[in-house]
C-alpha cells in the first residue's frame, strides 16, 4: 500500500477491474501517489476502476482536480471509474464547485448522484473559506497538524 505523506492506496486486481482503496488525506503533496496508481490501471488495460473513499479524511481542490483528471483520462479510453462512499465534507466540496455532473460519485446503500446528497448535508464554515482554500475553517487546524510518513507500496493482483 503507498503510503505518501498521509495517504494510504491500497491496489486489488480482479480481471480487468481494479478496487482501489483510499485512507488519510489527498492533498497537493499526495496526490501524485493517486494519479499514477490510476495511470498504471490504464496502461495495464483495466476496464472498470472502483476507488473506495470510506477511508479517506480530508481532500482539499488539488484532490478534487486529480479526480476529474482521471476521471477524464478514463473516459477517453473508455474505462469506467467510480468514486464509493465520499465523505460529507468531499461531497460539498463537489457540490460547491459544480462538478458533480463529471464524477461518478455512490454510495454503497443506494448508487446516487453527488448531487442530489449534497443538498442533504451541512458542514461548519462558509462556503466562501472552503471554495477559497478547498476546506472548512474547522479543517484547517487538522491539516496544519498532519504527521508525514514516508512511503510504503502495496499491489495484489
Amino acid at each position: 500500500m503507498p503510503t505518501q505523506y498521509g495517504l494510504n492506496l491500497d491496489r486489488t486486481d480482479r480481471g480487468s477491474q481494479s478496487t482501489i482503496v483510499m485512507a488519510g488525506e489527498l492533498d497537493l503533496d499526495t496526490e501524485p501517489a493517486l494519479r499514477s496508481m490510476i495511470e498504471n490501471c490504464l496502461r495495464e488495460g483495466m476496464r472498470i476502476i472502483d476507488v473506495d473513499l470510506t477511508g479517506l479524511t480530508f481532500c482539499d481542490v488539488s484532490g478534487l482536480n486529480t479526480f476529474l483528471a482521471v476521471t477524464r483520462l478514463a473516459r477517453t479510453d473508455g474505462v469506467v471509474l467510480r468514486l464509493h462512499d465520499p465523505d460529507p465534507t468531499l461531497i460539498r466540496l463537489v457540490d460547491l464547485t459544480g462538478t458533480g455532473a463529471v464524477l461518478s460519485l455512490t454510495t454503497r446503500s443506494a448508487p446516487t448522484p453527488t448531487l442530489a446528497l449534497a443538498p442533504a448535508l451541512a458542514l461548519s464554515g462558509s462556503a466562501s473559506s472552503v471554495l477559497r482554500s478547498g476546506m472548512p475553517d474547522d479543517a484547517r487546524g487538522h491539516h496544519q497538524r498532519l504527521r508525514r510518513r514516508a512511503p510504503r507500496c502495496r499491489h495484489s493482483g
